[in-house]
């Protein structure tokens, strides 16, 4: 286990100094380059037999999801969600096509994880996946503790790509939002320490990837195998 102060100290730096947080964004300690942000997400489309659904792949528990497309005009479209437990399809609500053809539909989610989900029209229905994310309070770590062990037992650097939490299983694969980026990442670590409401703590590679130089608030999500919409 590493021994550390989190670092919402430095990132409270960061969030004061201009010059500390050109300083994160220049290449790692050690000379490894710091890594490619990854490219923001765009929203997911299906289209079966002229009707359409459309959504970003990333939503927030609590918050209302939008789902937008195309069907017969004056038709209703019904959203419903694939229930990864009775394998059964679960009307969630529904939308009317407006005289172009157009509508809109809007859910607000209740359960965290990879949710399979269709707008359906009769016996046609456009299937597509988003995963709803929890909101939570992240810091970054990394230098001063270059080159030490973490507590899964490897040596942190500046380029490992992972996170701490206090209680999931070394190796845990856990997703992860901030910013329209979703990165997947494995627990190595144990923390985060001194920061009152903190539930992660990304290394600096990490968080760099997903643009984060300060405590911030993003969506994190446990992954575990969920049916998809494609398959059922």
């Amino acid at each position: 286990m590493i021994a550390r102060v989190s670092t919402s100290l430095v990132c409270a730096c960061l969030a004061l100094a201009p010059t500390a947080r050109a300083q994160a964004m220049a290449p790692a300690a050690g000379g490894v380059a710091a890594p490619v942000m990854a490219p923001v997400a765009q929203a997911v489309t299906a289209s079966v037999n002229g009707l359409t659904v459309s959504a970003l792949p990333d939503q927030t528990l609590g918050q209302v999801a939008r789902f937008s497309g195309n069907a017969p005009a004056g038709r209703v479209v019904r959203l419903q969600r694939l229930d990864p437990r009775t394998r059964r399809w679960r009307g969630l609500t529904s939308a009317r096509a407006d005289a172009s053809g157009a509508y809109v539909a809007r859910w607000r989610p209740d359960h965290i994880g990879p949710a399979a989900l269709r707008a359906i029209l009769h016996t046609t229905a456009a299937a597509l996946n988003v995963t709803v994310y929890k909101p939570a309070l992240a810091t970054w770590y990394g230098p001063g503790f270059f080159g030490k062990q973490t507590a899964c037992g490897m040596a942190l650097t500046p380029d490992i790509q992972g996170l701490a939490h206090r209680t999931l299983p070394c190796g845990a694969q856990v997703a992860i939002t901030y910013g329209g980026r979703s990165i997947v990442l494995p627990v190595i670590d144990r923390g985060p320490y001194g920061v009152t409401g903190a539930e992660w703590d990304l290394t600096q590679a990490a968080a760099l990837t997903l643009g984060i130089t300060t405590t911030t608030q993003l969506g994190a999500v446990r992954l575990r195998t969920q049916p998809s919409a494609a398959s059922m």
